[in-house]
Protein backbone atom coordinates (compact mmCIF):
# COMPACT_ATOMS: atom_id res chain seq x y z
CA UNK A 1 0.00 0.00 0.00
CA UNK A 2 2.98 2.12 0.60
CA UNK A 3 3.68 2.00 -3.09
CA UNK A 4 0.41 3.62 -4.76
CA UNK A 5 -2.24 6.20 -4.74
CA UNK A 6 -5.63 6.34 -5.41
CA UNK A 7 -7.06 9.26 -5.94
CA UNK A 8 -10.56 10.59 -5.27
CA UNK A 9 -12.29 8.63 -8.49
CA UNK A 10 -10.59 6.14 -7.37
CA UNK A 11 -7.92 5.43 -9.83
CA UNK A 12 -4.79 3.84 -8.97
CA UNK A 13 -0.86 4.71 -9.60
CA UNK A 14 1.95 2.63 -8.50
CA UNK A 15 4.88 4.82 -7.31
CA UNK A 16 7.61 1.98 -7.40
CA UNK A 17 8.46 -0.42 -9.61
CA UNK A 18 12.02 -1.25 -8.00
CA UNK A 19 10.17 -4.62 -6.61
CA UNK A 20 6.93 -4.84 -8.32
CA UNK A 21 6.06 -8.49 -9.45
CA UNK A 22 3.08 -9.98 -11.19
CA UNK A 23 2.14 -13.68 -9.77
CA UNK A 24 0.67 -17.09 -9.89
CA UNK A 25 -2.69 -17.22 -7.45
CA UNK A 26 -2.95 -18.74 -5.10
CA UNK A 27 0.70 -19.78 -5.21
CA UNK A 28 1.62 -16.23 -4.44
CA UNK A 29 -0.15 -15.30 -1.60
CA UNK A 30 0.54 -19.21 -0.37
CA UNK A 31 3.79 -18.26 -0.18
CA UNK A 32 3.47 -14.96 1.38
CA UNK A 33 1.68 -16.82 4.04
CA UNK A 34 4.52 -19.33 4.62
CA UNK A 35 6.79 -16.24 4.68
CA UNK A 36 4.89 -14.72 7.57
CA UNK A 37 4.44 -17.71 9.41
CA UNK A 38 8.37 -18.86 9.03
CA UNK A 39 10.01 -15.18 10.28
CA UNK A 40 6.81 -14.40 12.67
CA UNK A 41 5.13 -17.09 13.71
CA UNK A 42 1.87 -15.92 12.40
CA UNK A 43 -0.66 -16.66 11.15
CA UNK A 44 -1.40 -20.18 13.67
CA UNK A 45 -2.51 -22.85 12.24
CA UNK A 46 -6.63 -21.72 12.43
CA UNK A 47 -5.72 -19.33 11.19
CA UNK A 48 -3.71 -20.77 8.18
CA UNK A 49 -6.44 -23.72 7.94
CA UNK A 50 -9.24 -20.63 7.66
CA UNK A 51 -6.98 -19.46 4.73
CA UNK A 52 -7.28 -22.25 2.92
CA UNK A 53 -11.21 -22.60 3.48
CA UNK A 54 -11.21 -18.92 2.03
CA UNK A 55 -9.53 -20.38 -1.32
CA UNK A 56 -11.26 -23.39 -1.58
CA UNK A 57 -7.98 -25.63 -1.02
CA UNK A 58 -8.19 -28.97 1.36
CA UNK A 59 -5.58 -29.54 3.85
CA UNK A 60 -4.58 -32.62 1.33
CA UNK A 61 -4.54 -30.59 -1.34
CA UNK A 62 -2.03 -27.57 0.38
CA UNK A 63 0.01 -30.36 1.29
CA UNK A 64 0.25 -31.65 -2.29
CA UNK A 65 1.39 -28.00 -2.84
CA UNK A 66 3.50 -27.31 -0.10
CA UNK A 67 7.09 -28.73 -1.83
CA UNK A 68 6.78 -26.33 -4.94
CA UNK A 69 5.81 -23.57 -2.79
CA UNK A 70 8.52 -24.05 -0.35
CA UNK A 71 10.76 -24.00 -3.40
CA UNK A 72 9.08 -20.50 -4.76
CA UNK A 73 9.28 -19.44 -1.25
CA UNK A 74 13.57 -20.13 -1.19
CA UNK A 75 13.58 -18.36 -5.49
CA UNK A 76 11.38 -15.67 -4.19
CA UNK A 77 14.02 -14.96 -0.82
CA UNK A 78 17.28 -15.00 -2.95
CA UNK A 79 15.67 -12.40 -5.76
CA UNK A 80 14.34 -10.05 -2.74
CA UNK A 81 17.98 -10.73 -1.62
CA UNK A 82 18.99 -9.85 -5.11
CA UNK A 83 17.22 -6.88 -5.41
CA UNK A 84 18.15 -5.80 -2.19
CA UNK A 85 21.97 -5.77 -2.78
CA UNK A 86 21.45 -4.64 -6.09
CA UNK A 87 19.74 -1.27 -5.45
CA UNK A 88 21.46 -1.06 -2.01
CA UNK A 89 18.44 -1.13 0.20
CA UNK A 90 19.38 -0.11 3.67
CA UNK A 91 18.33 -3.00 6.51
CA UNK A 92 19.52 -5.78 4.13
CA UNK A 93 19.75 -7.61 7.36
CA UNK A 94 16.26 -8.80 7.30
CA UNK A 95 16.71 -9.56 3.88
CA UNK A 96 19.91 -11.89 4.90
CA UNK A 97 17.27 -12.82 7.58
CA UNK A 98 14.36 -14.44 4.85
CA UNK A 99 16.84 -15.86 2.81
CA UNK A 100 18.62 -18.09 5.66
CA UNK A 101 15.24 -19.03 6.63
CA UNK A 102 14.10 -20.38 3.37
CA UNK A 103 17.11 -22.39 2.98
CA UNK A 104 16.32 -23.71 6.29
CA UNK A 105 13.14 -24.52 5.71
CA UNK A 106 13.59 -26.23 2.59
CA UNK A 107 16.22 -28.46 3.69
CA UNK A 108 14.20 -29.75 6.84
CA UNK A 109 11.18 -30.70 4.40
CA UNK A 110 12.76 -32.25 1.19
Amino acid sequence: MKNVIVDDSGKITLLDWGSAEASIVPHHDLIQLLKINMLENDPDAGEIQSFLEGYGISQSEFAEMLPTLESLLLLRAFDKLRWAIDCGIEGLESYIIYARRAVERKLSNP
